[in-house]
């Protein structure tokens, strides 16, 4: 494709701004497929077909035109790894078919990747997003969970599930981190390995239809608030029976000073191949572990007290001077709490989904810049102010790949971090959808210097200066690709107990958590005692027409 311009953008030293250049207009053409020429593109086509859960991948193929992203990428690698394959995440950004990452692939033995078990640690340092959990100073701060429920079978056996999962907290030294408070502040501690973990067996078998939904909340609300930070477990996994010809439940419950997303994936991915391990009669064996989460944590807190990442304070500083505008609310009828939030979900269909996969793919970028576009402009819109301040969140995974794999690392290790998008004076959406590209790019690092900058560095005058920054009073969590993963469903009509305590005050006015795959899902959170239902329903819809609008852009 040819464009014309009277100039190339630059960046302020002088260099060509390549994301800064438009989009061309072009015919797509399909790819045309090529099977893998020897062992290592057999060996990629297989680990993608794996993680991206489709049937046939061509070795020209683009890993994200067909549906890949960053948290995707980690996956690839962790299993490309066991296969005896390393790379990187820079690797896989600058070679993005398997023709391409072919030519940089390491091949490498087990042993050569194998990191050796954290025995006990009397003290590590806390991570950005468990220094901001502590700040909050939440009632009940054992009581913040990130619950998961996954379909099992009638005849699951839960004696199998409590060996496996006592193998993973042998493998996993992340999940056996706990918590104490003294006068100085909260601090966490890794415990020794011989605890002991069973999986509790909850049966429901016997309880009419009519009462289960009703029981299953009493039941899972008492376990949700159990967790105790000092003596553990911080992870409690719970097999509810209902019955020899019903599928049961696997409820997994770990707190969230634990697990991120990615970290839940690692998990469930794990105690599936242990099961399955043990239903052939085989010994248990995971991967090699890669980088432990103490190894992580120390590095990085070294990281933010060295001084690197001093020169992205202008940049978080200068947020501070944007004009922005308040959301309006509908009523104050009570504090915005846990106990007051309210959830719906709005979603594209499989068409709409792949339509606009397809338009962003020939604009590079990718549905989380698409999802931050149409909320820019429909927010906006509301508040009528030229500016939204958001709250963007990254897996955390990327500012030390290049020095440990973090591939197989289990803890809290997401970044959080402000955003202010200027809805600048764009005459198609093609070009607002650039523009939100554009200033999504600039921001070091991907966001994740800010939370060491502000938690991690022990600079009291930057820590001031961040605190000092207004509070987003959105959260946009886009979580990637949840494609197929049809053994763990959201079911509107179970429900497990409240995952935070209800009192709790609620960091954000309005919470959007995305994911893609088949269908892209926003779901929506807000306060019923800020907000009524049909606005923030009006809101949601009018971002997915937004969205529609954009898939016909190209």
């Amino acid at each position: 494709a040819f464009v014309f311009l009277e100039q190339l953008p630059t960046t302020p030293n002088g260099k060509v701004d390549r994301r800064a250049l438009p989009p061309p207009e072009y015919q797509q053409f399909a790819q045309e497929y090529v099977a893998p020429r020897n062992h290592i593109e057999e060996t990629l086509t297989y680990v993608w077909k794996k993680i991206l859960r489709i049937e046939r991948v061509g070795i020209h193929d683009n890993f994200y035109a067909l549906g890949g992203d960053s948290l995707l990428s980690m996956q690839i690698i962790a299993h490309a790894k066991s296969k005896g394959l390393h790379f990187t995440p820079k690797q896989i950004l600058q070679h993005q078919s398997i023709a391409e990452l072919a030519t940089v692939v390491i091949q490498v033995t087990e042993d050569a990747i194998a990191e050796e078990q954290d025995a006990a640690h009397d003290s590590i340092p806390l991570t950005p997003r468990q220094s901001w959990l502590f700040e909050l100073n939440c009632e009940k701060p054992h009581y913040f969970n990130s619950p998961i429920a996954i379909d099992v079978p009638p005849d699951f056996d839960s004696a199998l599930m409590g060996r496996a999962l006592r193998h993973l907290w042998e493998h996993h030294d992340g999940i056996r981190i706990r918590f104490r408070k003294t006068d100085g502040g909260w601090s966490q501690f890794l415990a020794d390995v011989d605890e002991h973990q069973e999986v509790q067996l909850l049966d429901l078998s016997q309880v009419p239809r009519s009462e289960l939904s009703r029981v299953m909340e009493e039941k899972g609300t008492e376990l949700q608030g159990s967790l105790d930070l000092f003596h553990g477990p911080l992870l409690k996994i719970i097999h509810i029976n209902l019955g020899a010809k019903v599928p049961g439940r696997l409820l997994l419950i770990a707190h969230h000073l634990l697990v991120d997303r990615f970290t839940n994936d690692i998990i469930i991915e794990d105690l599936k191949a242990l099961y399955a391990q043990g239903s052939r009669g085989e010994v248990f064996h995971l991967p090699h572990k890669t980088a432990s989460f103490a190894k992580w944590a120390y590095h990085v807190s070294g990281i933010a007290r060295s001084g690197k990442l001093h020169a992205e304070l202008e940049h978080w500083v200068s947020l501070g001077n944007t004009e922005f505008r308040p959301f309006p609310v509908d009523h104050e009828t009570g504090g915005d709490v846990e106990g007051s939030a309210r959830r719906f979900e709005l979603r594209l269909s499989p068409e709409e989904t792949q339509r606009l996969q397809k338009a962003l793919h020939a604009y590079d970028v990718d549905f989380m810049e698409a999802i931050a576009t149409a909320i820019l402009h429909v927010f906006t819109d509301w508040t009528g102010g030229p500016s939204l301040w958001l709250e963007l969140s990254h897996h955390g995974r990327s500012l030390v790949a290049d020095e440990l794999d973090l591939t197989r690392t289990v803890g809290w290790l997401t970044a959080n971090f402000p955003v202010v998008l200027k809805r600048e004076n764009t005459r198609t959406m093609k070009d607002a959808l650039a523009s939100v590209r554009r200033q999504l790019a600039a921001i070091p690092n991907g966001g994740e210097g800010y939370g060491l900058l502000r938690y991690a560095s022990g600079d009291p005058v930057v820590k001031k200066k961040l605190e000092a920054l207004p509070q987003p009073q959105m959260f946009l969590n886009y979580v990637g690709q949840m494609r197929g993963r049809k053994d763990s469903r959201e079911r509107p009509e179970e429900s497990f107990g409240p995952h935070r305590y209800p009192t709790h005050t609620r960091a954000w006015q309005i919470y959007c958590k995305a994911f893609g795959g088949d269908e892209l899902v926003l779901l929506w959170e807000y306060s019923e005692n800020r907000h009524r239902s049909e606005t923030i329903l009006r809101l949601a819809e009018d971002c997915l027409a937004v969205l529609r609008e954009l898939s016909c852009a190209s």
